[in-house]
């Protein structure tokens, strides 16, 4: 099982962020969320072997209920199946990777 949390300064619009994103981690394909699973959030989701990669973009201000509202998007990692093994969360590596394609400004 793994996780992962990462913020990434856009990079032109969410679906080119996507684009972007899913070439710098070998060919993901990430699809517009449309059916609204993230509710306020616009979403774009990819998966590969077992793994959901889930890009999330900022919500209209209207729909923005934290106290801090961000410009960033963030990258959100999880299991599609929950084995019930203690999660590896995978953050610094997926960093690694987007920091050597060097296409995105990303941190934890």
């Amino acid at each position: 099982m793994v996780i992962a949390d990462i913020n990434i300064k856009p990079s032109g619009t969410l679906a080119e962020t996507a684009r972007i994103l899913g070439e710098a981690l070998a060919g993901l394909v990430f699809s517009e969320d449309s059916i609204g699973k993230y509710e306020e959030y616009p979403a774009y989701i990819a998966k590969r072997k077992g793994v959901v990669f889930v890009l999330l973009g900022v919500p209209a201000p209207g729909d923005d209920l934290s106290d801090f509202p961000s410009e960033d998007f963030s990258l959100v990692v999880d299991s599609i199946n929950d084995s019930g093994e203690e999660a590896k969360d995978i953050s610094d590596d997926l960093l690694i990777l987007l920091k050597a394609d060097g296409r995105l400004d990303c941190w934890r």
